[in-house]
């Protein structure tokens, strides 16, 4: 079945592909421009090299008018009104570029540019909640900008991989390394107890799902995330704005930060026909532990800590290492062949693209086919009016294998099985080719599209709007077929089949007037208006007792389960701004935007997030001094409010409905689902920043330094209510208290440059303080007890003065082998009475190193290294293999490490699991490639204007003093806090070669 859906995608995938050349044509062009309109056409290159500018921003100052330079560094504005006009050119890198120019009536005049690099830049263009685009020096906000020259898509297989590491204050924490699987994004820090603190995903303007645990089925832990269903071949920007002094105006959602993403246009000239082809390799790489046994002189069980206490003495120890004699591992591979065109004419423009993806990965049961096609349209109707077409369809196929907190997962047969070999191989109850015959998939096809517009009504008024959706069919089902994996009643067969359909509605207009107050006052007023839907519907169905032969519902025969879900969420916002401008370098921005949710309680009206920001470009005042090492200084300041909304139902009442048995057989009845509260408000957090943009040496170092400090108010806490009522025995009630502080750092340096020889590195750091400050009180007024949780059921707390998700356990407070017989016996150590703070159990510091080095302009080597520190992590393995199966080095062997005898004594004999909790700082090397390009005198031999082969590989070195088998897992997927590796897949190597070709 694999290979036949592989051939039917290509053949859809060729057929839209081919469709692709005839689009110059089949696209309506914009009537002519008047008579009082002329174009405008130019080169853009480097000043030091003279090489051309891809992807610049020429526009027209005051209008909406621009274009984006082809790989050659050429550009054209047409319909441009006749007159003296202002042309500035924004790249990220260079420094901005403005000029005047005379345009003639119906005629084509010409105007040239050259950048200079500059590692500061304060003319970056990035995307308002408004819909318009403004400056980053008209801002007063740090926004993290990736490019797609940032993403190295051989060393990046998916979107978690391209935000991990490349922007200060976003921490991505992979969960481990099966494939198809996903992570948690975090900025800044964790703001609810309760609610999701993933980030506000947009995809060209529409509000798109990214849920991070995107599975109903249980594999043991490992979900996909809905965010790596966003193809990063299409990637052109990603701008994210790290909270809500950034972004207050997208209201009640953002308060956890907003990740907008811009897919790629076309450029107008020839087409341009870029494809590609990679194929790589996926290996485990680490040694797994032995299994242990000890054993006294009669062939009895004799454990380290019981010899210590004088109750046996171990005679013999046996060990046998299922993992490494039966390998559950192959060496997985990937294999990925994309297209994409792109080009058009002065009035439109078009980007078409498509790609397949096969990944087998490390287990036989594991393996990801994905195809993804997208078609981007720009153009102009009139000479005041330009539109965007952007639509994009996934359609993947992912099989997950069984593992993590699962007695049924791989790694976990074997870490918790046998000292010896034997039917099962030394796995707890099956070889593990027996659970290659459970089939869990998860089938999506996915629809993102949108249409935008911006027109200019008179001169001073533009008008911006856009409308899209997002709409998920996902297919979740498992097989296990009768007499194949016999475990408690699998062997009689089951089937699950759930199916999902999830939709994202979103509908935006505002509307900007712009007037000259005084020659050097410009004022801009916005308002608009918000729409956002989000609906959810869902059936599951399952049965046991399989007929032989038959692999679906109707083939069970006992044990069914039906069931259905159904959510509807509804936002509407408005909003003004007003911003004001002196002499082009000092802006004072304020705003408020509402908004009603359907999720509020119906005693609560509007929510209003307010917001003001400040910029000021020192080094563009007279007064600044003109100086060698500093050439340009921006200082900046901003505040909002932005919000989360309750779940769906949180608010309301609701009833349940239920077969009740009486004398007379089945009758319908109900029950209360929820309490409901009239009262309840979306959870509020409001921030200040304040920052320093510095730049140095003409340009070629700079520095961005922020501040921040976030306090999330009314979280939800579910409060405990009176059992007596016979009804739910919780509601959700605005209680607690969060703060978030912290700093960030950006370096850029140019550190080199000139024609044969460049490099580039980038330094990020940041550190955050997260605390629940007030956890709220219970209807009586007494303070709320701290919210215990975990694996284990008590290694994790939500207590006042502590991080959300810290770990508790009663600490060690020392051990020593005193009788010096090498062993370490129960009394010989000391465990506290009550459980104390261990530490963070996200990282509260994260640091990364990116460089990139060009030798002669066709050969380019770049790294990036990825540090996280002060935090723990749970090595819930080893302590349940130590503690429950007593089947580790450190309770059978004698010869033991006393360190880990110590905390296994702690753990069997004192019941706590502090000695596990470990320092989990590391380094990681998380992706290299050298990029061999052709020189162009040497690709047009072969009739291709590129040519380049990148080799590559991810995650390649880890270094760590953590024990387990890698720092950064989770057992819980992307769970809100829950943390701790446990029988978890670490993440694997891969290696990738790619070839490039541009005709």
């Amino acid at each position: 079945m694999k290979y036949t859906r592989s051939r039917r995608r290509a053949a859809v995938l060729g057929a839209v592909l081919a469709l692709a050349a005839s689009v110059p044509v089949l696209v309506p062009r914009a009537s002519q421009a008047q008579a009082v309109t002329g174009r405008i056409t130019g080169r853009v290159v480097d000043a030091a090299t003279n090489a051309p500018v891809a992807q610049a921003q020429v526009i027209v100052v005051g209008s909406t008018l621009g274009s984006r330079t082809d790989a050659g560094g050429e550009y054209t504005i047409v319909g441009v009104p006749a007159g003296m006009q202002q042309l500035r050119v924004l790249r990220l890198g260079y420094a901005a570029v403005t000029q005047s120019v005379t345009v003639v009536a119906d005629q084509t005049t010409q105007a040239n540019f050259a950048l200079q690099e500059q590692a500061l830049t304060l003319d970056v263009v990035v995307t308002t909640a408004t819909g318009e685009t403004q400056r980053t020096r008209e801002t007063g906000n740090s926004v993290g900008v990736i490019t797609s020259e940032d993403i190295t898509p051989a060393a990046t297989p998916n979107l978690s991989n391209v935000l991990a590491g490349r922007t200060a204050g976003v921490s991505v924490l992979h969960s481990g390394g099966t494939t198809g699987t996903g992570a948690k994004v975090r900025i800044r820090g964790a703001n609810s107890l309760s609610l999701s603190n993933e980030p506000l995903l947009i995809v060209d303007g529409v509000r798109v799902n990214n849920s991070p645990e995107s599975n109903s089925i249980g594999v043991g832990g490992q979900s996909p995330s809905r965010i790596n269903d966003i193809n990063p071949e299409d990637i052109a920007t990603i701008e994210i704005l790290k909270g809500p002094a950034a972004s207050a105006l997208y209201g009640t959602a953002a308060a956890n930060g907003v990740i907008q993403i811009t897919t790629k246009k076309g450029v107008s000239g020839r087409p341009v026909v870029q494809t590609y082809y990679e194929m790589g390799s996926i290996r485990e790489y680490r040694d797994y532990p032995a299994n242990y046994q000890g054993f006294d002189a009669a062939g009895d069980a004799c454990y380290t800590v019981d010899e210590a206490d004088g109750f046996c003495t171990i005679a013999d120890v046996q060990s046998f290492n299922p993992i490494e004699t039966h390998s559950p591992f192959r060496t997985g591979g990937r294999q990925k062949v994309g297209l994409s065109v792109s080009g058009g004419s002065d009035a439109t423009t078009f980007y078409v693209s498509g790609d397949y993806e096969d990944e087998d990965g490390i287990y036989k049961s594991s393996n990801l086919d994905r195809a993804n096609l997208r078609g981007n349209l720009n153009g102009s109707l009139y000479d005041r009016v330009n539109f965007s077409v952007n639509t994009g369809y996934l359609s993947s196929d992912l099989r997950l294998p069984q593992n993590d907190n699962n007695i049924l997962g791989i790694l976990s047969g074997g870490l918790l099985g046998s000292y010896e070999d034997g039917s099962t191989c030394g796995y707890i109850f099956a070889c593990p080719e027996t659970l290659d015959y459970i089939e869990t998939m998860q089938e999506v096809d996915r629809f993102i599209g949108g249409v935008s517009g911006n027109a200019e009504i008179v001169s001073w008024l533009r008008v911006t709007g856009n409308a899209g959706l997002d709409l998920l069919n996902r297919y979740d089902h498992e097989l296990i077929p009768p007499g194949r994996v016999f475990f408690s009643t699998l062997g009689e067969g089951e089937r699950t089949s759930n199916r999902f359909q999830i939709g994202n509605y979103t509908a935006n207009i505002s509307g900007t007037a712009t007037f000259e107050l005084t020659p050097t006052i410009i004022s801009q007023t916005s308002a608009g208006t918000q729409f956002q839907r989000e609906i959810f519907r869902g059936t599951s169905a399952y049965g046991a007792v399989l007929t032989p032969g038959t692999g679906n519902l109707e083939g069970t025969a006992a044990r069914f389960a039906v069931g259905e879900s159904y959510v509807d969420n509804r936002t509407f916002g408005a909003f003004v701004q007003e911003q004001l401008s002196l002499n082009d370098r000092l802006y004072l921005t304020l705003a408020v935007r509402g908004d009603d949710n359907s999720a509020f309680g119906r005693d609560f009206g509007f929510a209003y997030y307010p917001s003001v920001s400040a910029s000021w470009v020192v080094s563009e005042e007279p007064f600044f001094p003109l100086l060698a090492a500093v050439s340009s200084l921006r200082l900046r300041t901003a505040y909002g409010q932005s919000g989360l909304r309750p779940s769906f139902r949180d608010a309301v009442t609701y009833f349940n409905s239920v077969a009740v048995r009486t004398q007379d057989g089945d009758v319908p009845g109900i029950t209360v689902g929820g309490l409901g509260n009239a009262q309840l408000e979306p959870e509020r957090t409001s921030e200040y920043e304040a920052g320093v943009d510095v730049g140095f040496l003409d340009g070629m170092l700079g520095l961005e330094l922020t501040y921040y400090n976030k306090e999330s108010t009314d979280a939800l806490v579910s409060r405990r209510t009176a059992p007596s009522g016979g009804t739910p025995t919780s509601v959700f009630v605005n209680l607690g208290s969060v703060t978030n502080r912290g700093i960030e750092a950006l370096l850029n340096t140019r550190v080199a440059r000139s024609e044969n020889f460049s490099a580039d590195v980038t330094l990020t750091y940041s550190y955050n303080k997260n605390e629940l400050v007030d956890l709220g009180t219970d209807a009586a007024g007494n303070p709320l007890p701290p919210i215990i949780f975990g694996l284990g059921g008590d290694t994790q707390r939500h207590e006042e003065g502590h991080p959300l998700g810290a770990y508790f356990q009663r600490p060690i407070l020392g051990w020593a082998d005193e009788n010096g017989d090498g062993l370490i016996g129960s009394d010989e150590v000391e465990v506290g009475d009550e459980p104390a703070y261990l530490g963070s159990s996200l990282p509260t510091r994260q640091a990364s190193l990116t460089g990139s080095m060009t030798l002669f302009e066709w050969v380019q080597l770049s790294a990036l290294f990825d540090y996280k520190g002060g935090f723990k992590q749970f090595n819930s393995t080893e302590e349940f293999r130590c503690d429950a199966f007593f089947n580790c080095r450190a309770i059978n062997d004698p010869t033991a490490p006393l360190d880990e005898q110590a905390r296994a004594v702690a753990g069997a004999i004192y019941a706590t699991a502090a000695g596990y909790i470990e320092d989990a700082d590391f380094v990681k090397l998380r992706e290299i490639a050298l990029t061999f390009s052709l020189p162009d005198r040497v690709a047009s031999q072969f009739r291709v204007a590129g040519l380049s082969l990148t080799l590559a590989g991810n995650n390649l070195a880890t270094w760590t003093d953590y024990t387990g088998l890698d720092p950064e897992i989770n057992f819980g997927g992307a769970q809100n806090f829950s943390q701790a590796e446990f029988l978890s897949q670490p993440p694997v190597k891969t290696y990738t070669g790619r070839i490039n070709v541009t005709f």
